[in-house]
């Protein structure tokens, strides 16, 4: 880059020494004002760069700069036709910068995170995030998807708020379930196909006495009728009973909502409305050492409904209710933007 500053001119050797110094002045100021964010300065400083070597080719950090600052200004995509990963981050740019999610294609989507961690270590930062993005995208193939929400599955040895957050329907109901399956593998499954597809019925061996369980006494249908049963909205409902006789048994239902938990106690066939609770989850309390939980004015025990509460409870004590995508692509586009200011100063 110096060099070709230095040679930029064919006048006596004062004279190229006075362009090199003035073109080192605009080349600093760029930087500078790349830096805080004032990109219509630095394209002013880039065209004075420019114009001290109309005949020269720019250089590639001159034409980086170039494409970066046009990008962040016009709000238009500006490759620099030279290297591929810096031309993927401008488009990332462009993209987050402008909230241009419909265009993040499978193609982009793929390209972006097969980017090296150890070079771009954003992306191994906020690979996690991204997925959880790009499974939510409509621009998203069915295929895709399908990869994005097995690798959050994998990911649900511990409950992360925020998954379950991002997971659409049947998807959440597999987290959920995968969970389960990481903490407590000593359970009854089943899914009810014919009546509620977003709907896991689960009963814990040590609340269970008999096969009877799989038919819920018409508890589905009694939900379905009371509305508690909900067509658009993935639920997981946890059954289990609570006691039992010769002529009747009285079941629990705990119905876990992606902001909210319900107790349902002593549904006997019939719906009743002073034995139903609800509270947001920072209400719930869960005791692992002794297998009880609390929700509302209501307790009672369960090892795999303890540990989900217990899990549920640390994840939300670390989420940030403004953790959304909003913060998230412009924390994303800070980072590869520090990326390109970095080869810029090289």
């Amino acid at each position: 880059m110096l060099y070709l500053a230095m040679t930029a001119s064919d006048d006596n050797e004062r004279e190229r020494d006075y362009k090199y110094t003035e073109w080192l002045k605009e080349y600093e100021n760029t930087l500078s004002n790349m830096l805080k964010g004032r990109y219509n300065e630095a394209n002013v400083h880039l065209q004075r760069m420019a114009s001290m070597h109309p005949t020269t080719p720019a250089s590639w950090e001159e034409t980086l700069m170039s494409s970066y600052v046009n990008t962040k200004c016009y709000n238009k995509y500006y490759p620099t036709n030279g290297n591929n990963d810096v031309d993927l981050l401008l488009k990332a740019i462009y993209l987050f910068d402008n909230k241009k999610y419909n265009e993040m294609d499978d193609n982009f989507q793929t390209n972006l995170l097969a980017m090296d961690d150890e070079i771009w270590t954003f992306i191994g930062q906020n690979r996690a995030r991204l997925v959880q993005l790009f499974y939510q995208l409509d621009c998203t193939s069915q295929e895709r998807r399908k990869d994005y929400k097995q690798q959050l599955i994998d990911r649900a040895e511990n409950y992360d708020h925020s998954i379950a957050l991002t997971l659409k329907g049947q998807d959440y109901c597999d987290y959920i379930h995968g969970i389960l399956l990481h903490n407590d593998n000593e359970y009854s499954f089943y899914l009810i196909n014919d009546i509620q597809p977003n709907v896991r019925i689960i009963g814990h061996k040590e609340n269970l006495t008999d096969d009877e369980f799989n038919g819920f006494d018409n508890i589905c249908a009694l939900m379905k009728k009371e509305k508690v049963l909900k067509d658009n909205e993935p639920q997981l409902v946890l059954a289990y009973i609570e006691k039992s006789s010769l002529f009747t048994k009285n079941h629990n239902l705990l119905i876990f909502e992606k902001e909210h938990c319900t107790i349902c106690s002593n549904i006997t066939g019939k719906w009743q409305k002073k034995y139903t609770y609800t509270t947001t989850y920072d209400k719930i309390t869960s005791n692992p050492i002794n297998n009880s939980f609390t929700i509302g004015p209501y307790s009672y025990k369960g090892k795999a409904i303890s540990q989900l509460i217990l899990e549920i409870k640390n994840s939300l004590d670390g989420y940030k209710k403004d953790n959304n995508l909003k913060d998230f692509s412009k924390k994303l586009s800070n980072e590869m933007s520090n990326n390109i200011y970095q080869y810029c100063i090289r």
